[in-house]
């Protein structure tokens, strides 16, 4: 059975139609989204507006073994259309999914609000790339013909060779960056 804000809320992710049918599990909406690292970003929307101006829909997704909830955004009345980026691609915990989990709550404005200050600290894309550049890091420390710990020396065509390597790599595991050795880069 449809909940009366189950028809006000709509989901879009690129290449499908637009979704408003939710599996309820007590006051909460459920959506299967099949193979998530093909979604980088999804839109969001009230199709009317909420009974109540002082609530949103907040959107979590969930990993097997479903047990957890990550906040992903919200609309409500003041919002009531978004496009998340949800980094599911580039998140080692999700894009190893067949299939993830859409959430949806209705809360008070005032419950939404700490979630959403919480979700503009995190940003996986810069974690990401910080990543990405560990691993160029080490990759060059490898064939340093300097003794001195301040300089680097490398051959010229060693960011060719890197980046070569790297897109191998990638390829077979887009992961592999989260399972470099942590280093400390030189400040």
């Amino acid at each position: 059975t449809q909940s009366t804000w189950e028809l006000m809320i709509g989901v879009l992710l690129p290449g499908f139609t637009i979704q408003h049918e939710f599996e309820m599990f007590a006051n909460k909406g459920v959506m299967t989204i099949p193979n998530p690292k093909l979604h980088s970003s999804l839109g969001l929307f009230l199709s009317s507006p909420l009974p109540d101006p002082m609530a949103g829909a907040a959107f979590f997704y969930s990993i097997p073994p479903y047990t957890t909830l990550q906040f992903l955004g919200a609309i409500s009345n003041a919002r009531p259309s978004d496009i998340l980026h949800t980094h599911w691609g580039i998140d080692p915990l999700v894009n190893v999914q067949p299939e993830i989990k859409l959430v949806v709550e209705i809360m008070p404005l005032t419950a939404i609000a700490p979630l959403a200050e919480e979700l503009v600290k995190s940003d996986s894309k810069l974690d990401f790339a910080k990543k990405v550049a560990l691993n160029l890091f080490n990759y060059m420390q490898s064939f340093n013909t300097n003794t001195s710990t301040q300089y680097i020396t490398v051959t010229a065509d060693i960011f060719n060779k890197w980046y070569d390597k790297f897109i191998h790599k990638y390829q077979l595991d887009p992961n592999f960056v989260y399972k470099s050795s942590e280093q400390n880069l030189l400040h």
